[in-house]
């Protein structure tokens, strides 16, 4: 890496290991490696491209349906993932900590902002699905200094603006 570097390679892979076949149980012969490029978290001030040489698996049992299978690692990237597990938390760290935008977040890592909100995406929808987080919660509230209030027309016409904010969520007295 130079100073004139626009990012960061890190090429990583796992240790040689026996791995048997998921479907028979024959134990799988290497079948070699491919590299898949991975966007992490910056380091040094500079977007970081792991380059994962995953390794490659076929059955040696002729009537197996499997064929051949890549390796995974949940833990460091989703199946056909673009941003390791790492980078898609960092981001969402981004967000909700730094208020930083999806935009913002993809010029630090050196992507697109469709690479990170693909890969974002699906880990909102998770957090917004899961109930727990209401746990504890008596009540919501809004914050009325965050609201636009950009329509002339009354809320009662189809105007913005909030609407029966006391606690029982009945109108305004």
């Amino acid at each position: 890496m130079t100073a004139r570097d626009p990012q960061l390679a890190v090429v990583i892979e796992s240790t040689p290991a026996v791995t048997g076949c998921r479907s028979c149980g024959v134990i799988a012969a290497s079948h070699g490696r491919r590299n898949v490029p991975l966007v992490d978290v910056p380091c040094f001030g500079r977007p970081v491209e792991l380059i994962w040489r995953k390794r490659t698996w076929r059955c040696p049992e002729p009537g197996c349906p499997v064929g051949a299978w890549t390796e995974q690692y949940e833990n460091l990237a989703r199946p056909r993932a673009l941003l390791t597990t790492r980078a898609c938390w960092w981001a969402l760290g981004q967000i909700r900590r730094e208020h930083s935008s999806v935009a913002g977040i993809a010029r630090q890592l050196g992507t697109t902002w469709r690479t990170v909100w693909s890969s974002i995406q699906p880990l909102l929808v998770a957090m917004a699905d899961d109930e727990s987080r209401f746990v504890g919660v008596r009540s919501l509230g809004v914050d009325e200094h965050i609201w636009h209030h950009v329509s002339t027309k009354p809320t009662t016409a189809g105007g913005r603006g909030p609407r029966g904010a006391d606690r029982d969520g009945g109108p305004d007295p």
